[in-house]
């Protein structure tokens, strides 16, 4: 088993939705749609972590 070290992670799914309807003999409808949903995190390392935790502003 392999571990990385990767700052981000996007994770990406699609579902599809269709119909379809009719009355006999006159008309036929028909429809459908993709969705797609994306997710992306961004993950702070150790050393930035705790630089941002330490640090402070201060006016001279």
């Amino acid at each position: 088993m392999a571990l990385t070290l990767d700052d981000k992670m996007t994770l990406e799914c699609g579902v599809k939705v269709a119909g379809e309807a009719r009355v006999p003999y006159l008309t036929k409808g028909t429809a459908d749609a993709n969705l797609k949903i994306t997710v992306e995190c961004s993950f702070l390392r150790k050393a930035e972590a705790s630089a941002l935790e330490g640090s402070s502003c201060q006016t001279v």
